[in-house]
């Protein structure tokens, strides 16, 4: 067994990175209906784990500090609502880090809970999908050398507009919006600057040519096309619960792409072109930013930014809680 475990070590594992509703969730489901891919729920509660190593820049953990973050996993009500997802046990976890050679690494409690998940589902490849994870990129990358990326990037205008339809209860603020896309965007733009094993795709593509794209991801990850990839939605439930959007229980369709267009005001997409106009054009997104005077739309971002500031400083300090133990 130790053989085992420190054979999957050395594998590749698999990084689904972009935003949140950016169709990150529907890729993960594809992928996990290939026989050899496990991609579990979120893992926010990662956080503690991967703050210390991006601050430290040290693998190597105490005793005493494992000890708490397994007392945190246990007692934290957050922690606990999350990992509850994964439908693994957390003893089996920490089985798992004890069979592991060597001394105790972040790496190896991260890559403890992604291989018990792995395990249980009889798959020989694991993978993360967490939107939360969008400034972790290098880390992943310094613990998992040999892993794969796959950056989903979808038009942030369509992003806000799905926030806006599940995130019922924030502030409807374009300007943070579009500074939020932009910032996270580039922010996982350039982490991958300097990572070889990566791949770029439009959430549109996606949606607009699955199987073709999906053949493509295939390729990249070295794996064999499964036409199983295609039915994912008919486990979407058991993978997700029902608590989603609608469209990821049954086959793949584009009716989400370019619903800006109509549901958004003029305005809105003016003020949201004017702040993003630069990375939507990179993706090759159409701008639409001219139908309003520039003084207007600066007006109506200054107004944003003084509306909606004390909420987010509440959000910034909501993550920080999640990042300690």
């Amino acid at each position: 067994m130790v053989a085992k475990l420190e054979a999957n070590m050395q594998e590749q594992p698999i990084f689904i990175v972009g935003t949140h509703r950016s169709g990150t969730t529907l890729l993960r489901l594809i992928l996990n209906a290939h026989p050899q891919i496990a991609i579990p729920h979120e893992a926010e509660f990662l956080l503690p784990l991967l703050k210390r190593f991006k601050t430290t820049h040290k693998d190597t953990i105490e005793e005493s500090y494992s000890e708490a973050f397994f007392d945190a996993m246990r007692s934290n009500r957050l922690f606990s609502r999350l990992f509850g997802k994964w439908r693994i046990q957390l003893a089996d976890v920490e089985g798992k880090i004890r069979f592991l050679q060597g001394e105790k690494s972040i790496r190896k409690h991260i890559s403890a809970f992604y291989m018990t998940y792995m395990d249980q589902h009889k798959k020989a490849t694991w993978g993360d999908k967490t939107p939360s994870f969008f400034n972790m990129v290098r880390s992943f990358y310094a613990l998992y050398p040999n892993a794969r990326f796959i950056y989903l990037v979808r038009d942030g205008r369509d992003v806000m507009l799905s926030k806006r339809k599940y995130y019922t209860s924030q502030p409807d603020n374009v300007t943070y919006s579009a500074i939020e896309w932009l910032y996270k965007n580039r922010m996982i733009l350039r982490q991958l600057n300097k990572i070889p094993k990566k791949m770029v795709i439009r959430y549109e593509d996606l949606v607009n040519h699955p199987n073709s794209t999906v053949e493509e991801i295939c390729n990249f990850l070295s794996v064999g096309y499964s036409t199983e990839m295609m039915s994912f939605y008919q486990r979407s439930e058991s993978q997700i619960g029902k608590r989603h959007s609608k469209l990821i229980f049954k086959p793949i369709s584009n009716e989400s792409v370019g619903k800006w267009r109509n549901e958004l005001t003029r305005k809105e997409t003016a003020v949201f072109d004017t702040i993003a106009k630069s990375l939507l054009s990179r993706f090759g997104y159409p701008v639409m930013s001219k139908s309003r005077s520039m003084i207007g739309n600066y007006c109506s971002i200054g107004y944003d930014l003084i509306k909606g500031g004390t909420f987010f400083v509440k959000k910034l300090a909501y993550r920080k809680t999640r990042e300690s133990i």
